[in-house]
């Protein structure tokens, strides 16, 4: 699986509506996912970094990328939970 944003919009109150292209099983699909800024802090163990953390969420229908062997006994609504953070160096001072 594999997801390329194709547009980041501002939501408000530290959202994004993130846009992209999300591949699955050789198939790419328009996704949009919904992404919480947790917090940007300094690192706790290096000084020269910047760590910025989000949580991103999205459903899909997995049947549409070919996925739907047991449906409709077993659900086709699949719920994907990111959660990652970015470093960067800080500009010296």
């Amino acid at each position: 699986m594999t997801f390329k944003s194709t547009k980041v919009e501002d939501a408000g109150n530290g959202a994004l509506k993130v846009t992209g292209d999300f591949t699955m099983l050789g198939q790419t699909r328009p996704v949009v996912l919904d992404v919480k800024l947790n917090k940007i802090a300094p690192h706790p163990f290096r000084p020269t970094i910047e760590v910025a953390g989000f949580s991103a969420t999205t459903t899909i229908d997995r049947r549409q990328w070919g996925f739907d062997k047991y449906a409709p006994a077993v659900g086709a609504e699949v719920k994907i939970r990111i959660e990652t953070e970015f470093n960067r160096e800080l500009p010296k001072s």
